[in-house]
């Protein structure tokens, strides 16, 4: 696997809830294929989520949720 934990914590509150995890860093392709589509580098910090309280996700159908901004929008920075 090429995901490395951070070790650095994240929580954050929206509209519907909130969620807390860790950050990690991955890589996450774009397209039919790694050499089809578009990658971002080794140090693509992520949040993953491992707490999701209250009902927002308990019904909901999906496998996850990828939020992809620019720094000055970001959350965490």
């Amino acid at each position: 696997s090429t995901c490395t934990d951070t070790g650095e914590p994240f929580q954050i509150q929206y509209g519907s809830g909130s969620m807390s995890g860790k950050v990690v860093d991955d890589v996450v392709c774009f397209g039919p294929t790694p050499s089809k589509g578009w990658c971002t580098d080794k140090t693509q910090g992520f949040a993953c989520a491992t707490e999701e309280p209250g009902l927002s996700f308990v019904a909901a159908k999906f496998d996850g949720i990828l939020g992809m901004g620019w720094d000055t929008i970001s959350v965490d920075k």
